[in-house]
């Protein structure tokens, strides 16, 4: 009976232990912009189905970008209220179009 106990905890750290980021991943880069900037972003990509053919939920992909960037995300939706009611909704998603851009037309010499 022991033995099977330890086998499936360790079978359960197993699958814990895959789905965790890779150490130095979290706590490390730090979001430098506004939070309602990188919420915008995570419905855009969420609105877009970029992540599992959009199989996944909003606060999973919250929780994601939370961990990475060290950003408690918890309020994502009262936040998503703040963004429909701006005059530009997309601002954020709109600024980072313009600097992709001006970065490509740098690059061509134009």
């Amino acid at each position: 009976m022991l033995i099977t106990y330890v086998q499936t905890e360790i079978t359960k750290l197993d699958k814990n232990t895959q789905n965790a980021f890779p150490v130095g991943l979290v706590g490390t880069y730090q979001w430098t912009d506004k939070k309602i900037d990188l919420v915008e972003l995570i419905y855009a990509i969420h609105t877009a189905t970029s992540i599992n053919k959009g199989k996944v939920e909003l606060s999973e992909i919250a929780d994601i970008f939370g961990q990475v960037f060290n950003k408690d995300l918890s309020n994502i939706y009262r936040i998503y209220s703040e963004i429909k009611n701006r005059k530009n909704p997309t601002q954020y998603l709109d600024t980072l179009k313009e600097s992709l851009l001006e970065k490509i037309d740098e690059e061509l010499g134009n």
